[in-house]
């Protein structure tokens, strides 16, 4: 889970400075953040940005123990 949501997070301020188109700006790239959440990247449904940066995301806790025995803790299949 750690790695996916690195990943995510990585992603979506790249995202967002390439849509801001600067690095040095960061009220353009906090004001970038809300509107790239919809791409192919974002495997955790990142969304519903707040002022204070609180976000809502889907989490699925699972233990993988082999291919065939998968602990899902989320209720999901």
């Amino acid at each position: 889970m750690i790695c996916a949501d690195g990943y995510a997070q990585a992603m979506w301020l790249f995202n967002a400075v390439q849509k801001a188109g600067t690095l040095n700006d960061p009220k353009k790239i906090r004001a970038a953040l809300g509107s790239v959440t919809d791409q192919d990247w974002n495997i955790l449904s990142i969304k519903d940005l707040q002022a204070n940066g609180e976000t809502v995301a889907t989490v699925h806790p699972r233990i993988v123990k082999s291919l065939t025995s998968i602990v899902d803790y989320s209720g999901g299949k």
